[in-house]
């Protein structure tokens, strides 16, 4: 029962990897056309199946600067786990845009401890920064924290004139999601959320942070 579990799991990941490259991968070419020919496509992915302990710690980064615009995001996953069975799919995209650059991030981890004393555990964060003219001025961070003895995670982080992120997750151990938002001006207010739930749980988060112009926005003036 638990290795169909399992094999449940790989091959829905492995459906989620499939369905990122023929999304991401067409548009990248598109965007190595030249709508905004001072910034690359960039995108990583990253995927480990293991049986018994393992680790891994990985952080991506992107920054610009231009007359118009200054943006940065910054993703970072952390895992760890003692004893059973292990899957995590970890991806990271920047393809440049004209007005600026869209973000996608998707996370998916599976977890087994077959009986282990096993704990998978995982911190999870996108942090976001964006100052335009016409998209408006936005600091934000949203994230993750899981301790699962059984269980699936996914998440995702989208962030085009705004930010969006969905999470979910069901089995047991423990859990922590929330994000954090700070608009400059009047493009948007501040706000905070944090969710939690221990022991036997099935959540989904869902955040969208949106943006309209901001006049007030300080880099106006950026080289």
């Amino acid at each position: 029962m638990k290795e169909g579990w399992f094999i449940t799991v790989v091959i829905l990941l492995l459906s989620f990897l499939t369905l990122f490259l023929f999304l991401m991968l067409p548009q990248a070419a598109l965007a190595q056309e030249g709508t905004w020919t001072h910034s690359s496509p960039t995108w990583a992915i990253t995927y480990i199946h293991s049986g018994g302990s393992w680790n891994v710690s990985q952080n991506h980064s992107h920054l610009y600067a231009g007359k118009n615009l200054s943006e940065s995001f910054a993703h970072s996953l952390y895992a760890n786990a003692s004893g059973g069975e292990s899957v995590i799919l970890d991806t990271w995209s920047v393809l440049p845009a004209s007005y600026g650059s869209q973000l996608s991030t998707g996370t998916a981890i599976g977890y087994d401890s077959l009986g282990t004393e096993g704990q998978l555990t995982t911190r999870e964060g996108t942090d976001v920064g964006f100052y335009s003219r016409g998209i408006g001025c936005l600091d934000a961070s949203v994230g993750s924290q899981v301790a699962l003895t059984r269980g699936i995670a996914h998440s995702s982080t989208r962030v085009e004139k705004g930010i969006g992120y969905d999470f979910s997750s069901r089995g047991k151990g423990s859990v922590e999601v929330g994000c954090n938002s700070v608009a400059i001006g009047d493009a948007h207010g501040t706000y905070s959320q944090h969710i939690t739930a221990d022991g036997e749980f099935n959540i989904y988060y869902s955040a969208d942070i949106s943006l309209r112009g901001n006049p007030s926005c300080p880099f106006w003036g950026a080289p």
